[in-house]
């Protein structure tokens, strides 16, 4: 008799479409991974890891900027032309990375045949709403099958505790020695992703089963807690910075100021998230994100931007920028013959 496929191994249901009962969770799984910690750019891991960087670079060089030398009206003497330019990139490019960050994948529920075309971004937001639309697939049997990870605790005990005898240890001695423990008769692994499972579906670990699913609401909270911290710098590019909204297209209380603590917080609530989906949802062995500290990221902070006697040179470059813009009218009869328009 043939066995009959469970409905956790179904596909998700596609408007328009049957669902079909070949889906597994390994495919989807593998994409997912390559969403979160490929080797592509666009990568969310990447993405992530340069918006934290970013912003550990400017709030440790906005910190150096109290110990400034002030001249003689106590004004700090800093080179205005570099931190303006530092501050208005530093805003716009987190505010940017906040908001890819944040892509809600494309719906348009007056035309479903249309979204289902397009194609998503790797956003966080994306990656969640596609977690939720496939929990059904997210078994407690699905997950250890897929990450090759065996079920029966209780029969992993049993080998590591015969595994230690042969070897003449005992039972304490694992610890008190440093035994290496083989994989294939370590119970850590299990015991954890147990308990893993226990949270993300809300059962007791008196009352496992192979069935119990991933609980598709928790997404939904995820979802909603990143997007309450993101959701005013997602408004700024929306207003401002990819489009120019007129102010009667825009609240009236959004300005583009600079908000390094809003920011800040943002940055924290997509790390935390990245990081649960990461080590709980798909396996302690992927961690959180790590601090990039592989060098002297400090080094020659305390030197000078210029020596004093290249000033002149420098001032030259600004100089002839400013040539290029000139500030008088020009021949606007030679620029529109220049347009070559068509008679």
């Amino acid at each position: 008799m043939a066995r009959r496929n469970s409905k956790t191994d179904s596909a998700p249901r596609t408007p328009g479409t049957t669902p079909s009962r070949k889906a597994t969770l390994g495919p989807k799984r593998k994409m997912w991974l390559e969403c979160l910690h490929g080797e592509d750019e666009n990568a969310i891991g990447r993405q992530i890891q340069r918006l934290l960087w970013d912003l550990r670079a400017w709030w440790t060089i906005n910190s150096a900027r109290q110990f400034a030398p002030c001249d003689d009206n106590v004004k700090p003497k800093l080179f205005g032309v570099m931190h303006v330019l530092l501050d208005r990139c530093f805003v716009t490019t987190q505010l940017v990375a906040v908001r890819r960050l944040c892509e809600p994948p494309p719906r348009d529920p007056k035309n479903k045949a249309n979204w289902l075309k397009r194609k998503p971004s790797w956003s966080l937001v994306w990656l969640l709403d596609d977690i939720k639309d496939n929990s059904h697939l997210l078994t407690r049997k699905a997950i250890f099958r897929t990450e090759r990870i065996r079920y029966d605790l209780k029969a992993l005990e049993r080998d590591e505790e015969r595994f230690l005898r042969d070897q003449e240890f005992g039972p304490a001695g694992r610890a008190g020695n440093g035994i290496f423990i083989p994989v294939s008769v370590d119970p850590d692994f299990s015991r954890q992703r147990h308990k893993d499972v226990d949270l993300l579906a809300g059962v007791a670990s008196t009352e496992r089963s192979g069935t119990d699913k991933v609980r598709p609401e928790l997404f939904d909270a995820l979802r909603s807690r990143l997007e309450t911290k993101c959701d005013n710098a997602r408004t700024k590019v929306n207003k401002y910075l990819a489009h120019a909204a007129p102010p009667k297209n825009r609240p009236k209380s959004l300005t583009l100021s600079p908000t390094p603590k809003a920011l800040f917080e943002a940055s924290i609530v997509i790390k935390e998230t990245f990081d649960f989906v990461s080590n709980v949802v798909f396996g302690r062995g992927y961690g959180v994100l790590p601090a990039i500290e592989l060098v002297d990221n400090l080094e020659h902070i305390d030197c000078p931007l210029v020596r004093t006697e290249d000033v002149p040179q420098v001032r030259r470059v600004w100089d002839e920028t400013k040539d290029r813009f000139p500030s008088s009218c020009r021949d606007w009869g030679q620029f529109v013959n220049g347009l070559n328009l068509q008679t």
